[in-house]
């Protein structure tokens, strides 16, 4: 089992240590990934939110949407 969890901003190092005084039969690894995928992908999602939020989204059309995602399937399927 993997766990994800967004620790705030300086409370990094206070998190790491109740980890590491817990029992390490617990962990078969321990790992922190300032730049990972999933914070990447909540930067993005918080961004468009925002965007949302303050109407400068832009809207598609069911057309352009379906030629952007192929567009995207294509360059993914090579």
């Amino acid at each position: 089992m993997q766990v994800v969890i967004d620790v705030k901003e300086g409370y990094a190092t206070q998190f790491l240590a109740i980890l590491k005084s817990l029992d390490s039969r617990f962990f078969n690894h321990v790992k922190i990934e300032k730049n990972s995928q999933f914070m990447h992908d909540k930067a993005s999602l918080e961004k468009e939110l925002e965007e949302l939020k303050n109407d400068k989204a832009t809207m598609l059309s069911l057309e352009e949407f379906e030629v952007q995602m192929n567009s995207v399937l294509d360059e993914y399927a090579h």
